[in-house]
């Protein structure tokens, strides 16, 4: 039977069964394919291959078999390699974790956002935070354009933010005044 995989976001295949489980960094959260299966599953999924998992853990791992170790070995986190397990990136080929051609993070504003709302005008700073806390999330998950849409509503957020407080405040030295 022949075998496709998905390593590091590069398809690989077709492969026997011995060149599945030889390949550098297969685990068993690797994404398999083979004629006969509807849609892509892991490694741990196709009961040949997960055998093949459970013989090379319990010879090199003394703790397989016990309460640390699963029959499947030590659990690797697909998103580290920059791996999605689900099937491909909905967002093209953007890895955060990759340096050839992933453009930089955009700008929080979370500091200034902060010093508009302490300083200037509360409610308007407050937007900002929201955006601003938005941008890093939506960056590591992939998801660029979300990222400096929440970078730019939280820069254009902080900017009211000064701007009502330096009109608010000649109304509130005279006020202060009075009262």
């Amino acid at each position: 039977m022949n075998y496709w995989i998905i390593i590091d976001g590069v398809q690989r295949g077709p492969l026997s069964l011995d060149e599945v489980v030889a390949q550098p960094g297969m685990q068993p959260s690797t994404p398999v394919w083979h004629e006969g299966l509807s849609d892509w599953t892991t490694a741990r999924e196709i009961p040949e291959i997960a055998a093949r998992f459970r013989n090379s853990a319990s010879s090199a791992n003394p703790y397989a078999g016990s309460r640390y170790q699963s029959a499947y070995g030590a659990y690797q986190n697909p998103y580290a390699q920059g791996q999605n397990p689900y099937g491909q990136n909905p967002y093209g080929n953007f890895n955060p974790g990759n340096s050839g051609g992933t453009p930089p993070m955009p700008d929080t504003y979370l500091v200034w956002a902060i010093l508009a709302t302490i300083c200037c005008c509360i409610p308007t700073g407050i937007v900002a935070i929201i955006y601003a806390s938005k941008v890093s999330p939506a960056y590591y998950r992939g998801d660029y354009m979300a990222a400096v849409e929440a970078s730019s509503k939280a820069e254009l957020w902080t900017i009211i933010s000064f701007v009502a407080g330096l009109i608010w405040a000649p109304f509130s030295v005279i006020l202060g005044g009075i009262i």
